[in-house]
Formats: C-alpha cells, sequence, structure tokens
C-alpha cells in the first residue's frame, strides 16, 4: 500500500512513524526519514485490512495525523 504525506511544522530533517491499529491502540510497522525541505514523503507498507492508520512525528513536541482507514 502507498502511502504519501506531509508533516508539518518540520523544521528540517524529520522521521515519520507509520502506525495502524484500532481504536486508540496503535504500533509503528515503519520509520520514514523525511529529507524534503516542505515535509513531503512517499513510501509503501504491506496492507492490513480492517484497520486505521495514522502518523506520528516530533518537533520538539509529539504530532499526530488523523486516523483513516485505506481503499
Amino acid at each position: 500500500m502507498k502511502i504519501w504525506g506531509q508533516v508539518r511544522p518540520a523544521d528540517g530533517p524529520t522521521t515519520v512513524e507509520i502506525q495502524v491499529g484500532s481504536g486508540d491502540e496503535f504500533e509503528a510497522v515503519k520509520s520514514v526519514n523525511v529529507t524534503s525541505s516542505r515535509g513531503y514523503f512517499e513510501t509503501t507498507v504491506p496492507y492490513r485490512s480492517r484497520k486505521r492508520w495514522r502518523l506520528k512525528w516530533s518537533n520538539g513536541s509529539d504530532y499526530f495525523s488523523r486516523k483513516a482507514a485505506a481503499r
């Protein structure tokens, strides 16, 4: 499954953790180094049915994306 996104704020290189789960319980499945000056990234991960996905990154504080189902 292809995952594309943008993380903000991102002052310099940032690592994004791709997480999968359900409810409030998520686990990391991959980390991606974001080197784009605008925070864009693209990667692939194995598809998991009936799960929701989110991103986690840090810039002094932890940030989380909204949860999304894969289509």
